[in-house]
């Protein structure tokens, strides 16, 4: 059985936690007195017995910079199964019924930040929509000890400096204060220990809004390319033909309001129902890259020729 977190499971989760992901008391106490809630918690309990939880994850809501807009990203985190209940289907059962409620709460992408000690987890995340999206940086992961001590070692002025370095970005998620304060509170009581390179993953959620909001983008690019134009050269220019019009079936095996056709006309994409006389469908994970400005390679020639591949979306901190 699927159910949200309560009172009477909250020990059995931090548990749960300590044993697969051996957090500090310490983190485990800050993380459930400053940024818990029990309706984040998703939990797969034992049909036989309510109070034995086999598996979790925690849906935490967050803000996305997309084109210039943001937009509500789930961020979901704490992914285990006991260890004696892996390899059952278990975490599969928890992960669909998760994006289910992600849409339900109209989230319009989730992100995760899959182990990178285990390779193999990519590729599963993948069978759920989920891509690499995330630029993973030549440098390392926001300097925390470097803000702190700029700070002169106070934790809310190294937040407005992150704020204002990072937060105003596009294509970042947003960390608000109460999570950066957990964040830097765990990383000095760690002593600032070096962590790795962050690399995520995404999943498109709604993906009408994200192309509302993507095809605005192109617009206002477009429009500011032709008053550009028509200052610099005083002559029409032709860019009204630039962004050709196009149809697509979009495939999502979890979400169906991702499924059908996407007509897109002037800016404007309309969902309607199946087209059999169009090519293959797309896959949500195709256009997940495409959207997020990732390589993508079996997409119809529109996609190819209206994609902006200079976004790539980048995470400025471990956010669990």
């Amino acid at each position: 059985m699927i159910t949200t977190c309560n009172p009477q499971l909250r020990s059995k989760l931090r548990e749960l936690w300590k044993l697969c992901f051996q957090d500090s008391s310490k983190f485990l106490n800050m993380f459930f007195e400053d940024r818990f809630n029990d309706n984040n918690a998703l939990l797969l309990v034992d049909d036989r017995d309510h109070s034995r939880i086999i598996s979790s994850l925690y849906i935490e809501p967050y803000m996305f910079s997309f084109y210039h807009g943001n937009l509500p990203l789930a961020y979901i985190s704490y992914v285990c199964t006991l260890p004696e209940e892996r390899n059952r289907g278990y975490m599969g059962q928890l992960l669909r019924s998760a994006i289910r409620t992600i849409y339900e709460r109209r989230y319009a992408m989730a992100a995760l930040y899959p182990n990178p000690n285990y390779s193999e987890l990519q590729k599963y995340y993948c069978k759920f929509g989920f891509e690499q999206v995330f630029k993973i940086p030549a440098r390392k992961i926001v300097p925390l000890k470097q803000l702190y001590e700029k700070s002169k070692c106070n934790i809310d002025r190294a937040f407005e400096e992150y704020d204002r370095r990072y937060n105003r970005r596009d294509f970042t998620i947003i960390v608000p204060k109460a999570c950066f304060r957990t964040v830097m509170k765990d990383a000095i009581s760690d002593n600032f220990a070096v962590r790795g390179r962050l690399g995520g993953m995404m999943r498109i959620i709604r993906l009408q809004v994200l192309m509302d909001v993507f095809l605005r983008y192109l617009k206002t690019v477009d429009n500011d390319t032709k008053e550009l134009t028509v200052q610099q050269l005083k002559e029409p220019t032709k860019l009204e033909a630039k962004r050709q019009d196009t149809m697509f079936n979009c495939k999502d095996d979890i979400l169906s309001a991702n499924s059908g056709c996407f007509d897109v006309s002037n800016y404007i994409c309309k969902d309607t129902f199946y087209r059999a006389d169009l090519p293959d469908s797309v896959s949500i994970n195709e256009l997940c890259r495409f959207l997020f400005g990732a390589t993508v390679h079996n997409l119809p020639e529109w996609f190819h020729k209206n994609q902006c591949s200079t976004n790539a979306p980048m995470m400025q901190l471990m956010l669990e």
